[in-house]
């Protein structure tokens, strides 16, 4: 067996192994919210033949953070032929969920290993999916999962495409998937829509012009996407919340700093799990930086792109709107653990390796004896079922309901 046949081999074994771990956390039911709810019935619609947006919910313009008369159709898109073939079955539409958590980890692996060693790239993944505040999330019916796997399919895509000679034009084939595979993202979650800008800038600043194979991926994507605003669903009504300002930007900030730190807790002491947010952030920071002296890739600009997108939105959606750059997020901190002045200091560098290798397996095990992945509250409580009924067999159609 060549040793890159093993490689492929030992990937394929890990990814089975997150695979498992996150089919163990699936529980019966699903916790309330309105958001899995929403794709399921639009995904129902798609299967029954009814229009996407005929899902009973009234939008109310003064109050729009409860949510969008829609939402993006790509997750349901997902849904409708499991619900086709086995109905209103959460546990079957789970299971999609759990795919697409595999397929979110490979293709981060994908990306990562383009950058970082072999091992370090199985580490990175690892890091990724064993992490707790990704534990559990197979267990939700919603975007976040398939956006994520169909965002670093676009990254390793654009990565691809654009691995040739210098001054060389990228792979058209490849280009021309990446570009449909942003418009997918963006139809799974509109925040997506930052990768054409990620997208478009690598290109400028690789060729340091504006590029005819940039405007056709300008133009198709405007084409797709207002095809999507005319026929399915149309994100207007995320204008209604926007409030931009430099509050809401410092609001958010603060919030998701304490959000990124507990990626990093041990369960038990807040102050040890930020110590070491800060010591990985450090890292992060360093290897960034010196990334970006060297080049500007869509590694680089994504990230940013992203944060500024969801600083500026007051819609507060906590860790899920962190969890998209958290694979990027390690990317960056093995850069750091190369630096050139980590490098020259041989001691310093195993010592910090060290260090943060034994606090991080040590915050990773510790966390999971505080892991709470049952469903006591949800959908599939009795008492909630008793509701249900009662509102089917004693409301019309055309009732109105306020809950």
């Amino acid at each position: 067996m060549t040793g890159k046949i093993r490689r492929h081999c030992l990937v394929a074994l890990v990814l089975s192994a997150l695979g498992i771990v996150h089919w163990l956390t699936l529980r019966h039911g699903h916790e309330w919210g309105g958001d899995f709810a929403m794709y399921v019935q639009c995904a129902a619609n798609l299967a029954d033949g009814r229009p996407y947006a005929e899902t009973g919910y009234i939008y109310n313009p003064e109050y729009p953070t409860v949510g969008p008369p829609t939402y993006p159709p790509g997750c349901s898109v997902l849904l409708a032929p499991v619900y086709a073939l086995a109905g209103l079955n959460l546990e079957a539409m789970k299971l999609v969920m759990l795919v697409s958590m595999v397929l979110f980890l490979w293709f981060a692996f994908l990306c990562v290993r383009r950058e970082l060693s072999f091992g370090i790239s199985i580490a990175v993944v690892a890091l990724v999916g064993l992490n707790r505040v990704f534990l559990g999330d197979a267990n939700a019916i919603g975007s976040d999962l398939p956006f994520m796997a169909i965002l670093y399919l676009t990254i390793f895509l654009v990565q691809k495409a654009y691995d040739t000679p210098a001054g060389q034009p990228p792979s058209f084939r490849l280009f021309l998937a990446a570009v449909l595979c942003t418009f997918v993202a963006f139809a799974t979650r509109t925040v997506g829509a930052v990768l054409l800008p990620a997208m478009l800038a690598h290109d400028l600043i690789r060729y340091r012009r504006i590029t005819p194979w940039a405007v056709l991926a300008g133009l198709l994507f405007v084409v797709l996407a207002a095809g999507q605003s005319v026929f399915v669903h149309s994100d207007s009504a995320y204008l209604d919340q926007y409030n931009v300002g430099l509050g809401v930007f410092l609001v958010n900030a603060a919030g998701y700093a304490k959000e990124m730190a507990s990626f990093w807790h041990n369960g038990y002491s807040k102050a040890l799990g930020a110590l070491l947010f800060l010591a990985v952030t450090a890292l992060a920071l360093l290897g960034y930086g010196r990334s970006v002296r060297t080049r500007l890739t869509i590694l680089e600009i994504f990230p940013v792109l992203y944060l500024l997108a969801v600083l500026l939105f007051p819609g507060y959606a906590g860790r899920r709107y962190l969890q998209p750059i958290f694979p990027l997020y390690l990317l960056f901190a093995a850069h750091g653990l190369n630096h050139p002045w980590l490098i020259q200091r041989a001691q310093w560098r195993r010592a910090v390796f060290a260090s943060l290798a034994v606090a991080v397996v040590g915050s990773y095990v510790s966390s999971y004896t505080q892991l709470e992945l049952e469903v006591t509250e949800g959908v599939s409580k009795a008492s909630s079922v008793e509701m249900f009924d009662y509102v089917r067999d004693h409301t019309s159609d055309r009732d109105v309901l306020i809950f």
